[in-house]
């Protein structure tokens, strides 16, 4: 059964890569391999630019893979981080690149201006 299931994501994810723009069911379900099995059903998912997939009710939230990326690339983390990770995509629209976003975030946090967590019991993968 555990083999069929590796085969059936592995088939997936030579599909999303076949593609511009996976379908938002393919881009949900590789979101969610990134979250422990027991929290994929209820969590929330994002697209890795921001964009909300799925609303979930749990404290998951799986951020989804970058299609114009090499590889397969997807996490989940602790909702107290969404402030943080939305930030982050509020600067890459603006049109920071990623040590822009690294510095602006950094530095917020410091000076206390923002609502970053300080330890978040993050699992990302």
């Amino acid at each position: 059964m555990r083999t069929l299931i590796s085969i059936f994501f592995l088939s997936l994810s030579f599909s999303a890569f076949s593609q511009n723009t996976p379908s938002k069911e393919v881009q949900i379900k590789l979101a969610l391999l990134a979250a422990p099995e027991d929290q994929r059903s209820e969590a929330t998912v994002y697209s890795y630019d921001g964009k909300l997939l799925r609303k979930g009710t749990n404290q998951t939230v799986c951020l989804g893979d970058d299609p114009s990326r090499e590889g397969l690339s997807v996490s989940s983390y602790h909702i107290s981080a969404q402030p943080f990770m939305e930030r982050g995509w509020a600067l890459r629209r603006e049109g920071k690149d990623f040590q822009e976003v690294f510095d602006t975030r950094e530095a917020e946090a410091k000076a206390g201006s923002c609502n970053y967590p300080i330890r978040a019991p993050y699992f990302m993968h």
